[in-house]
């Protein structure tokens, strides 16, 4: 090997060497960590609570009054909401809004609920409603699961649905399966007809109920014609929520 050529590897060497020195020392670039939000991220926030199933309207002539019907999922197991609130819209035949019925309710964890809204026609005539409502859930104030003690109920030997002069009447007992006392608890029928598609709904409250403890309830149905031709009294369902 020549002196020149000696000279030239030499001289690589130390590049390469001088290059690796250097390149040690240089800071790696920060590769960003990727961003992710939603379920599917495992992030822990809220679902919304969701409208279930079409909403129902029932006309009563007897007491001029429409009663909507609406269902409300809360899909998060791991918040309730301590108070929601929504809006029931009447329509008339055209789409026109001409009523709104407000409310406020409170939601479990994994929870389904009915909600009834009630509208007092007055003077309108009812022909000129149409058949079915709105139902818009407006906000929610979630909360964790934690917070929540969700009561149990079940009714005692089950319900009696009659035929009285003065209208329909469900009545029953309900058992208050928790430990702990439910200071009010709604109470929601709904009448049905041989095919078990409803008829027409409504709703009582009763109060006080002590831990394992039962309370009698009845709830109150417009004994009108439209109703009583298609009434199964044995398609009548019942359904308990704490208040």
């Amino acid at each position: 090997m020549t002196r020149g050529q000696k000279k030239f590897l030499y001289g690589l060497f130390y590049v390469i060497v001088l290059g690796l020195i250097i390149w040690a020392f240089i800071p790696s670039p920060i590769v960003p960590v990727p961003v992710c939000s939603g379920p599917s991220c495992g992030t822990n926030q809220p679902l919304s609570l969701q409208v279930s199933g079409v909403p129902q309207m029932f006309k009563s002539e007897g007491t001029h009054r429409v009663v909507a019907l609406g269902q409300v999922t809360n899909p998060n197991p791991d918040f309730g909401a301590s108070v929601f609130s929504y809006d029931f819209l009447i329509f008339d035949r055209d789409g026109k809004t001409i009523a709104s019925v407000p409310g406020s309710e409170i939601i479990y964890p994994s929870e389904t609920n009915y909600i009834l809204g009630i509208y007092d026609a007055g003077k309108t005539d009812l022909s000129s409603i149409a058949e079915r409502p709105g139902f818009e859930i407006k906000s929610a104030n979630f909360r964790p699961a934690a917070e929540f003690l969700k009561p149990e109920f079940s009714p005692v030997s089950g319900y009696e649905t009659k035929i009285a002069s003065d209208g329909i009447r469900v009545s029953g007992k309900v058992k208050n399966l928790s430990s702990f006392p439910i200071g009010e608890a709604k109470v929601i029928g709904i009448l049905g007809d041989k095919y078990g598609d409803p008829l027409f709904a409504a709703q009582t409250t009763v109060s006080g109920i002590t831990g394992l403890g039962e309370a009698d309830f009845e709830i109150y149905f417009p004994a009108e014609k439209a109703i009583l031709d298609r009434l199964d009294m044995g398609k009548t369902s019942v359904f308990f929520y704490a208040i």
